[in-house]
């Protein structure tokens, strides 16, 4: 298993146990006249979630064709993590879709997680 796959793996094993959008945030760096990429965090939760309960964030590097759709319900997420760098694709690395409600998909150069305490 190549070190992309094994990163996606571990992803999964995680977004297991926390599968709830609690939040959302797009950032971009604006220096002058120089902007770097967008970035994507997102931070899962359980359901239901209390203050102090564990948290998984994602943070996703080189964000690009962002698609948002409508976030007002409590919804299971189902990410998919797709390697797609054999596809030669400028800049991108996986393509990134929420599988199970549609609430977004985009492509990325990188992506890492972290579970807060």
């Amino acid at each position: 298993m190549s070190k992309y796959n094994e990163h996606i793996s571990d992803f999964y094993q995680k977004q297991k146990l926390y599968s709830y959008l609690k939040e959302i945030n797009v950032k971009r760096n604006l220096d002058g006249e120089v902007c770097s990429d967008y970035e994507l965090i997102i931070t899962l939760c359980e359901y239901p979630f209390y203050e102090g309960n564990k948290r998984l964030k994602l943070y996703y590097f080189g964000v690009v064709d962002l698609k948002v759709g409508n976030l007002d319900t409590i919804f299971r997420l189902d990410i998919g993590i797709n390697d797609i760098s054999n596809r030669q694709m400028e800049g991108v690395k996986y393509q990134v879709i929420e599988n199970e409600n549609l609430l977004f998909s985009f492509y990325c150069r990188e992506f890492k997680f972290e579970l807060l305490e």
